[in-house]
């Protein structure tokens, strides 16, 4: 019955999971018959668009053509003005050869010109080459003696700090000297007139008496614990706090004053009375009438 109820459950779990995943399917059924009302717009819309893009491919093919053509009337542009003739031509190459001629003397110079002035800018660069190493030796220079300066600006300052420490703990020390000296002059007129040196010394002196009196007692006290333990160890080796009961006696009319022991029948001792004896009251003893 248990494995019966065990898979029982295992199919109510399956059956509520299918209905949820049938519930789901539908909510995707609904939601796409929602989404179908949509399709006939936007198959519409598509055709519409295609329709717009054949036209627009055909407007182009169009321009392009048009744009290609030599004989189209809009696009010639006439040049205004006359051809020169070969004479003028002729001349004019001349002119221009006698002007490049010019041009390359003049760019021959120039050349010149910028040779020099490179050597003489190697020149320049060179000493700069060589005096920005000095100038770089001198900057590290500089930095070392700097460094070190900062360093031997940092021990004297660390020297004027221990010397002032130095000296506030020389005045400290005098100071407290002067006052020591003081307080002995106070304990030798005190000693003078018979009195303790000083309050603390006093005190001192009571704290010391009462240690060594404490001191004694506890030596008492643990002789006596000592003294205790071996009145209480049995001799069989245990230890008791009970009371030593007594185990002779000595006889009254006995000339000597010698103990004996009771025997079998010896004396009960009575314990102290309790706290509950408080609620026990003293009986009164009635009259005899005979």
């Amino acid at each position: 019955m248990k494995s019966n109820n065990i898979e029982v459950e295992s199919l109510d779990d399956t059956i509520s999971f299918l209905k949820r995943d049938i519930s789901e399917k539908k909510r995707q059924i609904v939601v796409c018959q929602k989404q179908l009302t949509c399709k006939k717009s936007l198959e519409e819309e598509i055709n519409l668009l295609q329709t717009q893009l054949l036209e627009c491919k055909d407007q182009n093919l169009a321009l392009e053509k048009s744009l290609e053509n030599p004989d189209f009337e809009s696009r010639i542009r006439k040049l205004q003005g006359s051809d020169p003739s070969p004479e003028e031509l002729i001349s004019k190459i001349q002119q221009l050869e006698v002007k490049l001629g010019e041009k390359e003397q003049q760019l021959h110079e120039k050349e010149l010109v910028y040779e020099q002035e490179d050597r003489l800018c190697n020149a320049l660069q060179a000493k700069v080459d060589r005096s920005r190493q000095d100038t770089l030796e001198q900057a590290m220079k500089a930095n070392k003696m700097k460094a070190s300066i900062k360093k031997c600006t940092k021990k004297v300052k660390a020297v004027a700090a221990e010397l002032a420490m130095v000296k506030a703990n020389a005045m400290a020390l005098q100071q407290e000297r002067q006052e020591e000296e003081l307080r002995l002059d106070v304990c030798r007129q005190r000693l003078e007139q018979g009195l303790p040196p000083s309050e603390d010394m006093e005190q001192e002196w009571l704290r010391y008496l009462r240690d060594e009196h404490r001191r004694h007692a506890d030596q008492q006290l643990r002789a006596k614990m000592s003294e205790d333990e071996e009145r209480q160890e049995l001799p069989s080796g245990t230890i008791t706090t009970a009371e030593p009961r007594p185990n002779a006696y000595i006889p009254l009319d006995d000339p000597l004053p010698l103990p004996k022991p009771y025997g079998a029948l010896a004396p009960y001792k009575p314990s102290q009375p309790g706290t509950s004896m408080r609620h026990i009251r003293k009986p009164k003893p009635r009259p005899i009438e005979i």
